[in-house]
């Protein structure tokens, strides 16, 4: 179900982030850039990297809030409730 959906879409995105890595490379000794290629590939790795460990903390905030909605308890719903017995009508008159 949810579980390996989730796992599929991690394995092909780490799958993707590798192929990417390797079309980098391919990129950045056909810019033959000189001095300066190997400080691109860095940057370009980095960039490439960094997107890929953003995409695993969305995964894993995701997951975190499904969690949380299958069991009820939210921090949202908690805020929602009243704080005294009283509602606002009850107020106004006493």
């Amino acid at each position: 179900g949810k579980y390996f959906s989730m796992l599929f879409g991690l394995l092909f995105s780490l799958g993707l982030t590798i192929v990417e890595t390797y079309e980098v490379m391919e990129i950045s000794e056909q810019w033959n850039l000189g001095n300066y290629a190997h400080s691109v590939t860095i940057i370009l790795f980095a960039i490439l990297w960094i997107g890929f460990c953003l995409e695993l903390r969305l995964i894993l905030n995701l997951a975190g809030k499904s969690k949380e909605s299958e069991t009820g308890n939210t921090t949202e719903e908690i805020e929602e409730l009243p704080t005294s017995g009283k509602n606002d009508t009850e107020e106004g008159n006493g």
